[in-house]
């Protein structure tokens, strides 16, 4: 099964990401200056890192429950 690029890997809604959606430039991407922990990569999980972005809603959850995990 092929990755689309342009979709988030999670939940498959677009990722609106610059790069893949041909702007050709990391600067124009919302995510410009976002670094996801090494939590967050073993979330999305191994086998889908790097063959797509996530999106912005996915990204905020994932980073709410990693928020959650270290209060606990």
């Amino acid at each position: 099964m092929t990755t689309d690029p342009e979709k988030c890997p999670l939940c498959g809604k677009a990722n609106t990401c610059g790069l893949a959606t041909g702007c050709g430039t990391i600067e124009a991407c919302w995510c410009r200056g976002f670094e996801l922990s090494q939590v967050l990569r073993d979330r999305v999980g191994a086998d889908r890192q790097g063959e797509a972005c996530i999106c912005e809603a996915c990204l905020g959850k994932l980073r709410a429950a990693e928020l959650a995990a270290r209060e606990d």
